[in-house]
Protein backbone atom coordinates (compact mmCIF):
# COMPACT_ATOMS: atom_id res chain seq x y z
CA UNK A 1 0.00 0.00 0.00
CA UNK A 2 1.53 3.46 -0.84
CA UNK A 3 0.48 7.30 -0.34
CA UNK A 4 0.53 9.32 -2.62
CA UNK A 5 3.50 11.69 -3.08
CA UNK A 6 1.19 14.90 -2.92
CA UNK A 7 0.27 13.55 1.00
CA UNK A 8 3.31 12.57 1.54
CA UNK A 9 4.64 16.13 0.86
CA UNK A 10 1.81 17.87 2.77
CA UNK A 11 2.27 15.17 5.72
CA UNK A 12 6.11 16.21 5.93
CA UNK A 13 5.69 20.07 5.66
CA UNK A 14 3.71 19.71 8.54
CA UNK A 15 6.25 17.69 10.34
CA UNK A 16 9.24 20.38 9.61
CA UNK A 17 6.93 22.89 10.71
CA UNK A 18 6.35 21.08 14.11
CA UNK A 19 9.99 20.14 14.17
CA UNK A 20 11.25 23.62 13.98
CA UNK A 21 8.87 24.82 16.59
CA UNK A 22 10.44 22.17 18.58
CA UNK A 23 13.84 23.06 17.89
CA UNK A 24 13.75 26.90 18.39
CA UNK A 25 12.08 25.73 21.81
CA UNK A 26 15.16 23.23 22.92
CA UNK A 27 17.50 26.34 22.26
CA UNK A 28 15.87 28.76 24.04
CA UNK A 29 15.76 25.96 27.32
CA UNK A 30 19.19 25.03 26.38
CA UNK A 31 18.44 21.26 25.63
CA UNK A 32 19.14 21.54 22.22
CA UNK A 33 23.15 20.07 22.69
CA UNK A 34 21.66 16.95 24.68
CA UNK A 35 19.83 16.58 21.38
CA UNK A 36 22.67 16.62 19.13
CA UNK A 37 25.03 14.30 21.07
CA UNK A 38 22.15 11.78 20.72
CA UNK A 39 22.21 12.52 16.87
CA UNK A 40 25.46 12.25 16.57
CA UNK A 41 26.10 8.86 18.33
CA UNK A 42 23.11 7.51 16.58
CA UNK A 43 24.95 8.25 13.31
CA UNK A 44 28.38 6.97 13.96
CA UNK A 45 26.69 4.00 15.48
CA UNK A 46 25.21 3.35 12.27
CA UNK A 47 28.13 4.48 10.07
CA UNK A 48 31.11 2.32 12.29
CA UNK A 49 30.00 -0.70 9.77
CA UNK A 50 30.94 1.70 6.75
CA UNK A 51 34.30 1.53 5.52
CA UNK A 52 35.37 5.02 5.56
CA UNK A 53 37.07 6.39 2.18
CA UNK A 54 34.24 6.82 0.14
CA UNK A 55 34.21 8.82 -3.09
CA UNK A 56 30.74 9.98 -3.23
CA UNK A 57 28.17 9.64 -0.49
CA UNK A 58 24.40 10.74 -1.09
CA UNK A 59 21.93 11.60 2.09
CA UNK A 60 18.69 11.38 2.52
CA UNK A 61 16.68 13.83 3.99
CA UNK A 62 19.43 15.99 4.24
CA UNK A 63 16.94 19.06 5.29
CA UNK A 64 20.19 21.95 5.16
CA UNK A 65 23.50 19.74 5.77
CA UNK A 66 23.70 20.10 9.13
CA UNK A 67 24.99 16.50 9.27
CA UNK A 68 27.47 16.92 7.30
CA UNK A 69 30.48 17.99 8.93
CA UNK A 70 30.20 14.01 10.18
CA UNK A 71 29.70 12.93 7.12
CA UNK A 72 32.89 14.44 5.72
CA UNK A 73 34.54 12.07 8.36
CA UNK A 74 33.31 9.06 5.72
CA UNK A 75 35.13 10.78 3.00
CA UNK A 76 38.14 10.13 0.48
CA UNK A 77 40.29 13.08 0.15
CA UNK A 78 38.85 14.36 -2.96
CA UNK A 79 34.85 12.54 -2.36
CA UNK A 80 31.70 14.58 -2.21
CA UNK A 81 28.40 15.04 -0.50
CA UNK A 82 25.28 15.16 -1.72
CA UNK A 83 21.79 15.62 -0.63
CA UNK A 84 18.04 15.35 -1.50
CA UNK A 85 15.29 16.24 0.74
CA UNK A 86 11.13 17.38 -0.05
CA UNK A 87 11.30 20.81 2.46
CA UNK A 88 11.92 23.21 -0.09
CA UNK A 89 12.56 26.00 2.54
CA UNK A 90 15.69 23.81 4.00
CA UNK A 91 16.87 23.06 0.45
CA UNK A 92 16.97 26.62 -0.34
CA UNK A 93 18.89 27.60 2.68
CA UNK A 94 21.39 24.97 2.04
CA UNK A 95 21.84 26.11 -1.52
CA UNK A 96 22.37 29.48 -0.80
CA UNK A 97 25.63 28.27 1.32
CA UNK A 98 26.32 26.55 -1.83
CA UNK A 99 25.54 22.75 -0.98
CA UNK A 100 24.56 20.47 -3.64
CA UNK A 101 21.18 19.62 -2.50
CA UNK A 102 18.20 19.01 -4.35
CA UNK A 103 14.56 19.23 -3.79
CA UNK A 104 12.69 15.81 -4.23
CA UNK A 105 11.94 12.62 -3.15
CA UNK A 106 13.40 9.00 -2.15
CA UNK A 107 10.86 7.36 -4.86
CA UNK A 108 11.85 10.03 -7.62
CA UNK A 109 15.39 10.32 -7.49
CA UNK A 110 17.20 12.71 -9.84
CA UNK A 111 20.67 10.94 -10.06
CA UNK A 112 22.10 8.47 -12.49
CA UNK A 113 22.41 5.23 -12.02
CA UNK A 114 25.57 4.06 -9.66
CA UNK A 115 26.32 7.21 -8.53
CA UNK A 116 27.11 6.85 -4.60
CA UNK A 117 29.35 4.58 -2.84
CA UNK A 118 27.46 5.58 0.19
CA UNK A 119 23.89 6.11 0.34
CA UNK A 120 22.67 6.87 4.11
CA UNK A 121 19.64 8.57 6.23
CA UNK A 122 18.58 8.87 9.45
CA UNK A 123 14.92 8.80 10.22
CA UNK A 124 13.95 8.98 6.40
CA UNK A 125 12.42 5.51 5.60
CA UNK A 126 9.61 5.88 7.74
CA UNK A 127 8.17 8.66 5.91
CA UNK A 128 8.02 7.29 2.16
CA UNK A 129 4.73 7.07 0.91
CA UNK A 130 6.19 3.87 -0.84
CA UNK A 131 8.78 1.65 1.18
CA UNK A 132 9.53 -0.52 -2.01
CA UNK A 133 9.76 2.20 -4.42
CA UNK A 134 12.10 3.76 -2.52
CA UNK A 135 14.26 0.73 -1.86
CA UNK A 136 14.79 0.27 -5.35
CA UNK A 137 15.60 3.86 -6.24
CA UNK A 138 18.18 3.66 -3.44
CA UNK A 139 19.72 0.53 -4.82
CA UNK A 140 19.27 2.24 -8.23
CA UNK A 141 21.88 4.99 -7.65
CA UNK A 142 24.27 2.95 -5.26
CA UNK A 143 27.37 1.68 -7.14
CA UNK A 144 27.53 -2.40 -7.36
CA UNK A 145 29.74 -2.83 -4.03
CA UNK A 146 28.26 0.56 -2.58
CA UNK A 147 27.16 0.85 1.22
CA UNK A 148 23.39 1.74 1.94
CA UNK A 149 23.20 2.76 5.83
CA UNK A 150 19.61 3.60 7.21
CA UNK A 151 18.42 4.25 10.77
CA UNK A 152 14.61 4.30 11.63
CA UNK A 153 12.75 4.75 14.98
CA UNK A 154 11.12 1.84 16.39
CA UNK A 155 8.74 3.15 19.73
CA UNK A 156 6.57 1.43 21.47
CA UNK A 157 4.16 4.46 20.05
CA UNK A 158 4.50 6.57 17.62
CA UNK A 159 1.73 8.44 17.03
CA UNK A 160 3.74 11.05 14.57
CA UNK A 161 1.16 11.41 11.50
CA UNK A 162 3.85 11.58 9.24
CA UNK A 163 5.39 7.99 9.97
CA UNK A 164 3.53 5.97 7.86
CA UNK A 165 6.09 2.89 7.99
CA UNK A 166 5.97 1.16 11.21
CA UNK A 167 8.87 -1.48 10.32
CA UNK A 168 10.34 -3.28 13.18
CA UNK A 169 14.32 -4.55 12.63
CA UNK A 170 13.21 -8.42 11.41
CA UNK A 171 10.65 -6.52 9.05
CA UNK A 172 12.97 -4.08 7.92
CA UNK A 173 16.02 -6.70 6.86
CA UNK A 174 13.17 -8.71 5.10
CA UNK A 175 11.88 -5.88 2.83
CA UNK A 176 15.70 -4.95 2.50
CA UNK A 177 16.38 -8.50 1.57
CA UNK A 178 13.10 -8.66 -0.66
CA UNK A 179 14.92 -5.80 -2.60
CA UNK A 180 18.35 -7.63 -3.39
CA UNK A 181 20.30 -5.81 -0.56
CA UNK A 182 23.16 -7.94 1.24
CA UNK A 183 22.65 -6.80 4.62
CA UNK A 184 25.86 -6.58 6.94
CA UNK A 185 24.05 -5.45 9.90
CA UNK A 186 20.85 -4.99 11.65
CA UNK A 187 20.34 -3.71 15.19
CA UNK A 188 18.30 -2.45 17.65
CA UNK A 189 19.56 0.53 19.60
CA UNK A 190 17.64 2.84 22.34
CA UNK A 191 18.75 6.54 20.69
CA UNK A 192 15.40 8.64 20.79
CA UNK A 193 12.93 6.08 22.71
CA UNK A 194 14.36 2.95 20.01
CA UNK A 195 15.77 3.26 16.56
CA UNK A 196 16.59 0.24 14.04
CA UNK A 197 19.89 1.03 12.41
CA UNK A 198 20.09 -1.10 9.01
CA UNK A 199 23.34 -1.75 6.74
CA UNK A 200 23.95 -3.47 3.92
CA UNK A 201 26.23 -3.79 0.56
CA UNK A 202 25.10 -3.54 -3.01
Amino acid sequence: MSTPLSKVKDLNYDHHRRMTEMHHALVRSGGIADINRVDDLSYRTLLSSVPQGRDAILELGSASGGQWPLLEEWLAPDGAIFGIDLYEPAVKAAQMKGFPIRVGFVEEMPYEDNMFDLVCSRHVMEHLGDVQKGMREILRVTKPGGYIANVTPNMKYDAEPSHLNHLNEAEWARTWESEGLRLIAVSRHPFHGGEVHVVGKK
